[in-house]
């Protein structure tokens, strides 16, 4: 049920950014010619790494929350759960605006929690929440992995987990729709 409540939250985010209307970013033709390059690329490892040259090279570009979008797309595609952290770990390296992030952010959160690193899943919840106190998605993982410590004789997270779930209730029972 937790696979199916974390595929659920990516595909209602990705809905959510489909539905937004953007207006038209314009680059420059050598941007342009190094963007196509990096789309081309199927390597979510070499992906970031161009993306992070890009990036470098053109830190005033105006496709930087695109291509954290598209890193974080990736992520989500990843099976290896590991694979995704390392991803992730060196996209916040790229990234550094709270925009930028937050999509890398709760991908990232998903795949921590796959890979039950429970002290990481709280460490990053903890930031995430800092940021957006009623974010849903982190407060129910947060809930699910205290409970599954739980079932492992770890006490170490029961109150976050039980501060965290009864918030996911309220916010759920409020009808709170995400900000995006």
């Amino acid at each position: 049920s937790l696979f199916v409540v974390c595929i659920l939250s990516l595909l209602f985010t990705a809905a959510a950014f489909a539905q937004e209307k953007k207006p038209e970013i314009k680059v420059s033709d050598e941007e342009l010619k190094a963007l196509n390059a990096i789309n081309a690329m199927t390597d979510p490892a070499a992906k970031l790494t161009a993306i992070g040259e890009f990036v470098k090279k053109f830190p005033k570009t105006p496709v930087r929350l695109q291509l954290a979008e598209s890193v974080a797309g990736d992520m989500a595609k990843l099976k290896d759960a590991n694979q995704a952290i390392s991803l992730g770990e060196s996209a916040r390296t790229i990234f550094t605006g709270d925009e930028e992030l937050e999509p890398i952010r709760g991908v990232l959160l998903d795949s921590l929690v796959q890979a039950n690193r429970a002290d990481d899943v709280f460490k990053l919840g903890t930031e995430i929440l800092a940021k957006n106190p009623e974010d849903v998605h982190t407060h129910v993982q947060l809930a699910f992995t205290a409970a599954n410590e739980v079932k492992k004789q770890n006490q170490k997270y029961v109150v976050q987990g039980l501060q965290s779930g009864s918030k996911a209730i309220e916010l759920i029972e409020a009808d709170k729709k995400p900000a995006k």
